[in-house]
């Protein structure tokens, strides 16, 4: 059960007014979770299967305390501890990365530290691409968008190696039939079955196929991005 609070005298992790206030999203909209709460300073979920009170979401927009509100079984990510954030736009997928625990200063450094991750799944791409913005507005310059790097080498291998098969067997039959033309009246039967063909049908074949496959290849290498990724501007490694 989600419960909700009473607002406290003092003022609780909301951010600035007008500008951070606190955003709130709830299932069928999420799928992973039962709630989802940003303010300026954290990011609280609610396990999937919560109930929520339907009372709950103006609870939490009007300064409840959400330590008690979320309770024991919610999860509670601090942004200033979020290392990467990665939204894969296919299955519309938040992953956050951060540090699993504090560690020794020397391993934070170094990059060592294990890592923990939550992974937030939406049911459509307009409320995933909010909750990214907002949490990317809320990290500010401490992140950097990184650039897309396609595999070229897993895109292209099967394209490229059918173009090669492709020119290697044109090439071969309309040798193999140049051959059976110049035996002349012999009476093998391969011979005589590639007299049948014209050599010029065989590189028009061959040399559409081959157009075919590098359109393949172009539409391959020139796909959008399937997702986008945050990390903090000491951060190297990738999910």
């Amino acid at each position: 059960m989600i419960a909700t609070a009473t607002p406290p005298s003092t003022a609780l992790d909301t951010g600035i007014p007008g500008l951070t206030r606190r955003r709130v999203w709830s299932s069928p909209a999420v799928l992973s979770h039962a709630l989802l709460a940003l303010t300026f300073q954290k990011l609280h979920l609610a396990p999937a299967g919560a109930n929520v009170r339907p009372d709950a979401i103006a609870a939490i927009q009007t300064g409840a305390d959400l330590e008690q509100t979320f309770g024991p079984f919610g999860t509670v990510v601090e942004l200033a501890k979020i290392s990467r954030v990665r939204f894969d736009l296919l299955a519309n997928t938040l992953t956050l990365e951060y540090p699993q625990g504090e560690g020794s200063r020397a391993i934070r450094l170094q990059g060592h530290a294990p890592k923990a991750h939550v992974v937030i799944e939406f049911a459509d791409h307009e409320t995933a691409d909010e909750v990214y913005t907002k949490i990317w507005r809320r990290l500010g310059d401490r992140v950097e968008l990184m650039p897309y790097r396609r595999d070229y080498r897993d895109l292209g291998r099967v394209p490229v190696a059918m173009m090669i098969g492709v020119l290697f067997a044109t090439v071969l039959l309309v040798a193999a039939i140049q051959v059976a033309a110049d035996a002349g009246s012999s009476t093998n039967p391969v011979f005589a079955a590639l007299r049948g063909f014209d050599w010029r049908w065989v590189c028009g074949v061959g040399g559409a196929t081959l157009a075919v496959l590098q359109v393949r290849v172009y539409r391959a290498f020139t796909q959008p991005p399937t997702h986008l990724e945050l990390a903090a501007r000491f951060s190297t490694e990738r999910i």
